[in-house]
């Protein structure tokens, strides 16, 4: 059975969070931004002769609006109390002073063509007045890519607590897949006794239906040996085996299986006694 968007978007929900829900449903265009917002605002020339108008605070939002109304005849005056312009938005380079309230200046010490951007860091995708801003006024921009796979993870829901690096979640979660979908998938029901209508399996090489089938005969090996161990071992080798060897069959294959499975049981659940 299809999966559905609602569905495919819970998913991602589970493992990118909002953001990651957020761009998803912009690709799709159910949050496409309206057409005003498709370019800079746009009053009509000479609105605003002999009008004069104070503007309070010379950070982006003033400095465009001075611009706009400035365009459009009005005589703009902007009010700012600090010593410079851009309000939040502040690049320091080599030889700039910077303080803190209530702590001495400091001198920025960086190397020749560093710099820190001490306010915003980027400017987000959708903000397309801003960059047609940008674009307008000739100021360089470049791609801002961050991911670092050695970043660290805390969840209470992952590895019982432990804090974990991205990478080793990432391949674990990689390498469980793969192995799921290749005994589901590669060769449907070579490790499952039973029919595929007893698990509800209409097409074996659809992977939405393998992984739910093989989830229902994980858990129905828990329901009949009551241990993780056995389950496990039956999940790869067949209840027939493990009722045959009174436990994890001398099989190579199942017995490396079993530890593999059961290592990773321990790391993330931490509530199976060794």
């Amino acid at each position: 059975m299809p999966i559905s968007r609602r569905s495919l978007l819970n998913a991602i929900a589970g493992l990118g969070g909002a953001g990651a829900v957020y761009e998803t449903l912009t690709a799709w265009d159910f949050l496409k931004p309206p057409p005003a917002m498709a370019a800079s605002l746009a009053l009509p020339r000479e609105s605003g002769r002999g009008k004069t108008v104070a503007i309070l605070g010379a950070g982006v939002s003033g400095l465009c609006a001075a611009y706009e109304l400035d365009r459009a005849g009005y005589d703009c005056i902007v009010l700012e109390a600090n010593r410079r312009a851009g309000g939040r938005s502040l690049t320091l380079r080599r030889g700039d002073t910077f303080q803190e309230m209530g702590h001495a200046p400091q001198v920025c010490e960086f190397d020749d063509g560093m710099w820190l951007n001490a306010g915003p860091g980027r400017i987000p995708h959708h903000h397309v007045r801003l960059i047609d801003y940008c674009r307008r006024f000739g100021v360089a921009l470049q791609p801002y890519i961050f991911t670092s796979r050695a970043n660290l993870v805390h969840s209470s829901k992952i590895g019982n607590g432990k804090t974990v690096e991205l990478r080793r979640a990432y391949y674990d979660l990689q390498g469980h897949v793969a192995e799921l979908l290749s005994k589901c998938a590669a060769t449907p029901g070579i490790d499952m006794p039973v029919t595929g209508t007893d698990l509800g399996l209409e097409d074996p090489f659809q992977p939405g239906d393998n992984v739910r089938a093989g989830t229902r005969y994980l858990r129905t090996m828990l329901d009949r040996y009551g241990d993780v161990e056995r389950a496990v071992a039956a999940y790869n080798a067949g209840p027939a085996a493990v009722d045959r060897y009174g436990g994890v069959p001398p099989y190579p294959e199942t017995q490396a299986y079993v530890r593999r499975v059961l290592t990773y049981y321990r790391h993330y659940h931490g509530d199976f006694a060794p």
